[in-house]
């Protein structure tokens, strides 16, 4: 694995943490761990399907562990895992019912409320989450739980039998497996207690005693509470929280009335070829978050070939940082339930279902990829959900997303939601669906439930998330496109309203001055570098579905150009002839990202611009995506960073590129939360950047001097 990219924390005492091989590897199966629980009660329909973990527990890197039930880490426990750990999952081993009150069993992750998560990797020792013959891992095949390494073998409902490791690195046309796989385990999932907007008509509780529980028989009936995709099947009686909280319900419920709630950490993980079917159409994601509280950090987490959605936020208020999607079976980032935080720096890709000259991969094509983004709002169970004015909404806030797609839609807007995209590219959408409400009220001011509304009106009260209680007034509409760039291969891209409605379309591409967007032809001058199908009919992937867009000619894909070749040429870099972007704290210049100290001042459009975050860790680098060398070979690495501490000042300096910008970030809770530095010492930071010159830059951190200081430095 590349190793250029370095989360280098200058501390007094410096830890340094390497990835090495694990010379003997001892696999160590969590279901089987002293004081882990799993079901042993005949009469459930959970009998043998799940482990729980009730007290503090820590994963070290010196093993392998094995995932073979879903494993529930119930409140008030603490899953620690440490940097460089390997965590193979099991597909389901015992096969549910089509009733959803008996589901499969994958290998899967749930943090219930109150429990929490710390995986806190580094570039160099990442996290893995995976299937169980993956060899793109330190170790490679002598990780694999054979018989031969150690292991028990492959677990099925009738035992353990051996397990054959597969051949990932094959090309062989219709049979290249590091493409193909997906669904073999099921996915991570954090659940909260922040607010989400579930189940109310108009309002939203202000206490906990507003809110309503869900019954288990049903999955119903809650207000503020959910059960998070599926587990509502669970006998929570006896499985899945804590007793000693007072509940006698599923670990899957997630909700609840704060909005500062810290549900851990989560930094350097890679979550590849999961998405496994749940219970009926509830197939996990790749990342599934529940309610999460803005004091929950997820940062440099990638999720590849997931069957499923890549990322999905139920409600809360988390954020994200450097995240990549990758070829999802369903959407790359799918919003839900009032989910109101902030994102910046995402890449999301499609098109693994045929190499560039066309022949297959052996990906099935019903797992090629939706939407590129699903940002769905409120819930509310006893209305058509396209009706609802249940509160919050959902006004998420994007900086600097590159979504490159196979054709699907752009952004579909649904269910009243909002949300703000800057400083974005999206390549090869079709068009953006903006469903629900009266146009002509919306365009005179008139508000109301649905998409449109949040586009052209500016609400006279319930602040930035339209809360209950809240009199002040929005400072700009709920939707918003600004400083972004879509790119088609040709004609316009255009809105659409729920009806599908020509004059309605004419009027959301004109008739709005809230967008600041551009339009282009120019697929690759977008990016660095990006391949393209260029075969001259639509080529579908392995078990055709005739719904399914397929891959077109002149399309993006991210494949080599032919099954002899093991790299592509992906450089998703934005290209020099984009339009610039705008600084989060001048958009507005009076509205929420102006007032927001979390987001990075960066004013370009797209994930990256000089710089590759991924470089180093992602597993794009191991399957061919970037070309041989991996993102390296196309990035500027990040520094070494020096810190000396003179009295009350932390002074670091680091060695920089002429031209390249880079960005001080810092953590002052032994590393769990980053945030940039926005100023410094006189002259040392231009609009919250140090601007490269070749040479060394300093930067004084006034009143950090005392302070246990993590400093790293990132090339934008």
């Amino acid at each position: 694995m590349n190793k250029n990219i370095q989360s280098l924390l200058a501390t007094v005492v410096l830890a340094c943490l390497s990835q090495t091989s694990i010379a003997q590897t001892k696999f160590v199966y969590v279901s089987k761990i002293p004081g882990n629980r799993t079901s042993d009660n005949a009469s459930s329909n959970m009998n043998g399907k799940i482990t729980l973990i009730s007290t503090d527990q820590r994963w070290t890197a010196d093993n392998v562990y094995i995932v073979d039930k879903m494993v529930f880490v119930e409140e008030p426990a603490v899953l620690t895992i440490e940097p460089g750990t390997l965590v193979r999952f099991e597909a389901n081993t015992k096969t549910g019912t089509a009733s959803s009150i008996n589901p499969n069993d994958p290998g899967a992750i749930i943090i219930c409320r109150g429990a929490k998560i710390v995986a806190q990797g580094t570039a160099d020792a990442s996290i893995i989450f995976t299937n169980l013959d993956d060899p793109f891992v330190p170790g490679g095949a002598a990780t694999i739980p054979t018989a031969a390494n150690g292991g028990l073998g492959k677990d099925t409902s009738a035992g353990y039998v051996a397990l054959t490791p597969r051949d990932y690195t094959s090309s062989a046309a219709g049979a290249a497996p590091r493409f193909s796989i997906d669904q073999e385990w099921g996915g991570l999932v954090i659940l909260g207690k922040a607010r989400l907007a579930y189940g109310w008509a108009d309002n939203q509780p202000t206490g906990s005693d507003s809110l309503v529980t869900p019954s288990i028989a049903a999955a119903a009936g809650g207000k503020g509470v959910n059960y998070i995709e599926g587990t509502s099947s669970i006998d929570g009686t006896v499985y899945g929280v804590s007793p000693a909280a007072g509940y006698t319900f599923s670990g899957g419920l997630y909700g609840g009335t704060d909005d500062d709630d810290n549900s851990g950490s989560v930094r350097f993980m890679s979550l590849r070829f999961g998405g496994f079917l749940f219970a009926p159409n509830n197939e996990l994601n790749g990342l599934t978050t529940g309610a999460l509280g803005r004091n929950t950090s997820i940062e440099f987490v990638e999720v590849y070939n997931n069957a499923d959605d890549d990322f999905e936020p139920f409600g809360g208020r988390n954020h994200y940082r450097y995240i990549v999607g990758t070829c999802g079976g369903d959407d790359g980032f799918d919003i839900d339930q009032g989910y109101n935080g902030n994102v910046q720096f995402f890449l999301q890709l499609q098109g693994n279902i045929i190499f560039g000259n066309g022949d297959q991969t052996g990906r099935l094509a019903a797992n090629e990829g939706d939407i590129l983004g699903e940002w769905d709002g409120p819930e509310w169970t006893a209305s058509p959900v396209t009706t609802s004015r249940s509160f919050p909404y959902s006004v998420p806030t994007m900086f600097n997303a590159t979504h490159i797609g196979m054709g699907n839609d752009g952004i579909t807007r649904k269910e009243n939601s909002g949300g703000k995209v800057y400083n974005s590219l999206y390549i090869n959408p079709t068009r953006l669906s903006i469903v629900g409400g009266v146009l002509a009220d919306a365009t005179n001011g008139i508000d109301g439930a649905g998409s449109i509304h949040r586009l052209f009106v500016t609400r006279s009260s319930g602040g930035q998330y339209n809360e209950t209680g809240v009199t002040n007034p929005a400072l700009e509409p709920d939707l918003s496109f600004k400083y972004t760039t879509f790119s088609t291969i040709s004609g316009t891209l255009t809105y659409h309203d729920q009806a599908n409605n020509a004059a309605a379309q004419a009027q959301l591409n004109t008739g709005n001055s809230n967008q600041v967007v551009s339009y282009t032809n120019r697929l690759t001058t977008v990016v660095k570098n990006l391949p393209l199908y260029t075969g001259s009919t639509t080529k579908q992937g392995a078990g055709t579905v005739g719904s399914q867009v397929g891959q077109k000619q002149n399309t993006p894909l991210i494949t080599p150009s032919s099954p002899s070749e093991y790299y592509g040429s992906l450089d998703p870099r934005t290209g020099s002839d984009v339009e610039a972007g705008i600084r989060p704290s001048q958009a507005g210049p009076t509205g929420y990202a102006a007032k927001s100290g979390w987001f990075v001042e960066a004013d370009f459009r797209g994930a990256f611009k000089d710089g590759n975050w991924l470089s180093g860790w992602s597993i794009l680098e191991n399957i061919g995506v970037g070309p041989n060398g991996g993102f390296a070979t196309a990035s500027f690495p990040v520094p070494t960073v020096k810190r000396v501490v003179s009295g009350n000042i932390a002074r670091v300096t680091f060695n920089t590129e002429s031209g390249v910008k880079y960005s001080i970030q810092t953590s002052e809770d032994s590393g769990k939360t980053f945030l940039p530095v926005h100023t410094a010492g006189a002259g040392q930071l231009t609009n919250g950047l140090v601007s490269g010159n070749g040479s060394e830059a300093t930067v004084d951190l006034a009143g950090k001097g005392s302070t246990k200081l993590l400093v790293r430095v990132m090339p934008l």
